[in-house]
């Protein structure tokens, strides 16, 4: 990884310091884990992603429904108990959002999940936030703010799964925000292509 000097900004505030993912291309069969709130949900996700690596490589999801981008962070060692994990996809701050929370916070937790697992030498990315402006809960600003910040990062995104915030139809699992089967395996393959090249 290499770290920059960007800065994601709210109002007058700097939220946290940005950080660059390496552009590689890992070779070979990974070791993936997909931890997040909800949206790593499901069995189409990780055995869709899992189809997508090199053979032999094997993808566990570990969702926790509802929680905040800090309790998810506070799931890392459970994350890591597979043996030789080589990468940890992180995808969470949605619930932080729909309940009002300030980007800084949701930022700050997932810098810090980063930091902590570069420091067990786990190759790591952040997705962006899906969009999802169908939803009755959903916070246009700090979206915005957190996917920009992932997004000068180097991380996942995921602009193509929808047009004005909006999750594409084909996608909505029925509230906006969560995805079906072809909403999962699509992300399957946005992750596939941005992190590891396949």
């Amino acid at each position: 990884m290499i770290w920059g000097v960007l800065a994601l900004v709210a109002g007058f505030g700097v939220v946290a310091s940005a950080f660059y993912f390496a552009r590689d291309c890992p070779s070979g069969p990974r070791r993936v884990v997909l931890l997040g709130d909800s949206l790593v949900g499901g069995p189409a996700l990780p055995e869709a992603l899992r189809a997508r690596l090199a053979a032999r490589s094997a993808v566990w999801a570990h969702s926790y429904q509802g929680q905040s981008a800090a309790v998810v962070a506070g799931h890392l060692d459970d994350a890591l108990r597979h043996e030789t994990v080589s990468d940890l996809i992180i995808l969470a701050g949605v619930n932080d959002l729909a309940n009002g929370a300030a980007p800084e916070g949701v930022a700050q937790a997932l810098s810090a999940l980063v930091h902590a697992t570069e420091a067990r030498g786990v190759r790591v990315r952040l997705v962006q936030i899906p969009p999802w402006a169908g939803h009755s809960r959903y916070n246009a600003q700090g979206t915005a703010l957190v996917n920009s910040w992932i997004a000068q990062s180097r991380g996942v995104t995921l602009e193509s799964m929808g047009a004005a915030g909006r999750l594409a139809g084909a996608y909505d699992g029925g509230d906006g925000l969560h995805l079906n089967a072809q909403g999962q395996a699509r992300l399957a393959q946005i992750i596939a292509q941005q992190a590891f090249c396949r």
